[in-house]
């Protein structure tokens, strides 16, 4: 190979490095504001949806929903809301919205007795709260029924100015398969910042 293929090669392989991470970005890698991550989640996830409704008034303030699927039988979800636009202001209000989730599924009755019973909320997740920096409320619970049951997982982390709703659902049947991954990623979780806004930063922030 002579020298000018030889540049051309190395000038080509330079310029394919550089436009890699681009492609390789994950879609919610240009989030304004304060966001949170996940790094020990499955890098090979399929993404079900990734949704940024921004605020016309000020980008930090856009709601976003990021689902991804893990072997097609476990979903997981970061969501953030600004606490004036979401259903929870505070953990006290966790039970209630669970509770609601799952009066209203669409099942028998007597099934939805059953799930109302299976519900467990942690109001005051001190361990979590403290990694944070932020309270943080945590709830279980089941919907469905029969072959379509689903056991659900949520952790709730309320900063200063969202409230962050990170939700795992993964069929009955291979529920403990995913509860000591799951509980690993709900403690793996990280807060990042990508903003030139007024609010920001937090505290327990990485820039």
């Amino acid at each position: 190979m002579d020298m000018k293929r030889k540049f051309v090669f190395a000038l080509f392989f330079v310029l394919a490095l550089a436009v890699l991470p681009a492609f390789a970005a994950s879609p919610d890698a240009n989030v304004k504001g304060l966001w949170m991550k996940c790094p020990g989640f499955p890098e090979g996830a399929e993404v079900l949806e990734f949704r940024d409704d921004v605020a016309p008034w000020d980008a930090n303030l856009s709601e976003v929903t990021y689902t991804r699927s893990v072997d097609g039988l476990l979903t997981f979800e970061i969501r953030r809301q600004t606490i004036e636009e979401s259903e929870l202001q505070s953990p006290e209000d966790v039970e209630s919205l669970i509770e609601m989730r799952v009066n209203n599924d669409e099942i028998d009755e007597d099934m939805i007795k059953n799930n109302m019973g299976s519900i467990k909320v942690h109001k005051d997740m001190s361990e979590l709260a403290e990694l944070y920096t932020y309270p943080c409320a945590a709830a279980e619970y089941m919907t469905g029924q029969n072959e379509d049951m689903k056991w659900n997982a949520s952790l709730f982390i309320f900063t200063d100015v969202y409230c962050f709703a990170i939700e795992a659902s993964v069929a009955a049947d291979w529920a403990e398969d995913y509860k000591e991954p799951l509980m690993e990623w709900f403690k793996g979780l990280e807060f990042v910042s990508n903003t030139n806004s007024q609010i920001l930063p937090q505290k327990g922030v990485q820039e």
